[in-house]
């Protein structure tokens, strides 16, 4: 099990060097504290149902997306797009995190093109 964890690292790693580079994104940097309150988030986000349970990697990929007070979280996905927002954001002010937006692709290039600059 620890060399197949050492291999997805090193697996990791190459995929996340050969992004091109593009001013204003880059990978998101999780501190330990920071994974540590995503794996709590993560669990309630399954106990609560606000996703489904089979959904464990993506509520740790929501949760880390909290924790790292990201405003927005990019998706296609249709469970994280059907999510109760209420009571998304009801958890997260309760775990001192800020509520996150869950946007579309589409949703996104449309609020970015009404937000004025500076915004």
């Amino acid at each position: 099990r620890e060399r197949r964890f050492h291999r997805r690292g090193r697996e990791a790693g190459r995929a996340l060097r050969s992004i091109p580079k593009t001013p204003g994104l880059w990978p998101l940097n999780v501190t330990s504290l920071q994974h540590a309150i995503a794996a709590s988030v993560a669990k309630r986000l399954l106990m609560e149902s606000i996703l489904p349970t089979s959904e464990k990697r993506d509520a740790l990929a929501l949760a880390q997306s909290a924790a790292c007070s990201l405003k927005a979280f990019i998706t296609v996905d249709e469970h994280f797009l059907s999510v109760d927002r209420r009571q998304l954001s009801a958890l997260l002010v309760f775990e001192e995190l800020s509520p996150i937006g869950i946007l579309s692709p589409h949703d996104f290039v449309s609020a970015a093109r009404r937000a004025k600059p500076g915004e």
